[in-house]
């Protein structure tokens, strides 16, 4: 079996730590982030000659992983079959108005180590010049010769501290602007963070295990200035499956309100809109590359506060050459649309009343209204009493009986009856409607 057929043969059944052909150390990876500018590309990431070279990578459908071991700094290339820089030709991402997201093991990344996943302003192609072969720039690099250029760093960190970080300008200082100190959100630098990342954090990210990173880059207009000037907030949220198989996500970078050399210390305010619209610019003309670095310095205060406290705990510092980190499931996709509002809210109805209560209230209510038409009716029947009183006969019986009218011989027809003097009890008779009408006293004088 042919030399050439056995290397092709272990990048197919391995990852590929063994660099593909050609002068340049590279290594395939599936980049889906945007059309291919030639079918007959490998995408891939190339490294700096200068550095260890040892990385490897996993690229299938289901699976994409490249990790970085020792002091290194690669590209997201559009093609690794070439021999030459002059003919390299860096993937530049469309994240305008997306998001790019990946996940990040830094667990192997002790203290004084920087792992870092960053984007910056590169020229489209590599360079003839043997100083600076690969055109890298960042917004530091004018301190080295380096042309500087805009810098967004999506993740900066190590087990400690991890931060973001935005470079827009030269400068130093807090000048107003995201300059060469820049926009930046950190945890685990400060004490007081420290239960927001690192090591068995409860509250942010547990640095000891992978967790997934999402920046986005939204397209914002300014309408508070006269130019309505377009721009771009960079915003960055951390997630991670707990152990309960929860996800607990934050918001890690917030553009509408970060600290850094725009603001003073211990505020927090908006990324300026000058800032956003460099940002804009550089997305568009000549877009961002990715780069992927791990390195180490004497002084990385400015970034995890120094290690006395993590050496104190027994953790140990970091050892680069035996030092590691991965990303994965590396891809560029839409910013989700933000959920409707909620729909108004409507007063808070009235305080529901006992059924006791109604029950009792309907009660008295009903009791009043027949009290009511009780005393009505007994008004009524007093009234029809004493009325058919003072129509009724009286009797007086105090010794006598009612007088009696005698009809027939005595005062009958012919006018020859007379009237009789009634000397004993005579049977009592019917009153008459005479008696009635006249009353006691006119019906004995009419009897006399």
């Amino acid at each position: 079996m042919s030399s050439a057929r056995v290397v092709a043969l272990l990048l197919l059944l391995h990852p590929h730590p063994i660099p593909a052909s050609g002068v340049l150390k590279s290594w395939p990876f599936m980049l889906d982030s945007g059309p291919r500018t030639n079918n007959d590309d490998e995408p891939g990431f190339t490294a700096e000659k200068w550095g260890t070279n040892n990385v490897q990578t996993e690229s299938t459908d289901e699976h994409r992983t490249i990790t970085v071991r020792g002091n290194n700094r690669v590209y997201a290339v559009e093609d690794i079959n070439v021999r030459d820089w002059a003919e390299v030709r860096y993937h530049k991402f469309p994240i305008l108005d997306k998001q790019l997201s990946f996940s990040v093991d830094l667990s192997g990344v002790k203290c004084g180590c920087n792992a870092a996943v960053y984007l910056v302003a590169m020229p489209a192609r590599g360079s003839a010049d043997p100083k600076n072969p690969a055109a890298y720039c960042d917004i530091q690099g004018y301190d080295r010769g380096i042309p500087a250029c805009v810098e967004l760093d999506v993740l900066e960190g190590n087990a400690k501290a991890i931060q973001t970080t935005l470079h827009t300008s030269r400068g130093h200082g807090m000048d107003g602007s995201c300059n060469q100190d820049g926009c930046v959100a950190n945890w685990g630098k400060a004490h007081h963070t420290a239960h927001l990342y690192g090591p068995g954090a409860q509250e942010g990210v547990d640095s000891s295990r992978p967790f997934e990173v999402v920046a986005s880059f939204k397209e914002m207009e300014d309408w508070q200035s006269q130019q309505h000037t377009l721009g771009v907030q960079m915003d960055v949220s951390l997630s991670q499956v707990g152990p309960n198989g929860r996800v607990r996500s934050v918001h890690f970078f917030d553009g509408s309100a970060v600290g850094g050399s725009h603001a003073a210390p211990n505020e927090r305010k908006p990324i300026p809109q000058e800032d956003k619209r460099r940002t804009r610019d550089a997305l568009i003309n000549p877009g961002v590359a990715l780069v992927v670095s791990l390195w180490k310095a004497e002084d990385l205060s400015w970034l995890d506060g120094g290690c006395e406290q993590w050496i104190a705990q027994g953790r140990g510092m970091c050892d680069l050459e035996s030092t590691s980190f991965s990303i994965s499931n590396l891809r560029v996709s839409e910013i989700p649309k933000p959920p409707p509002p909620p729909p108004p809210q409507l007063p808070p109805p009235a305080a529901p009343r006992s059924v006791l209560l109604v029950a009792l209230g309907f009660v008295v209510r009903l009791g009043f209204a027949w009290q009511w038409v009780l005393a009505i009716a007994l008004t009524v029947v007093v009234a029809v009493l004493t009325l058919r009183s003072s129509l009724a006969p009286r009797w007086h019986a105090v010794g006598r009986a009612p007088p009696s009218h005698r009809g027939g011989g005595d005062g009958g027809a012919g006018g020859g009856g007379r009237k009789r003097k009634v000397t004993a009890a005579a049977p009592a008779v019917v009153p008459s409607a005479a008696d009635d009408i006249l009353g006691d006293e006119d019906a004995d004088e009419q009897y006399r």
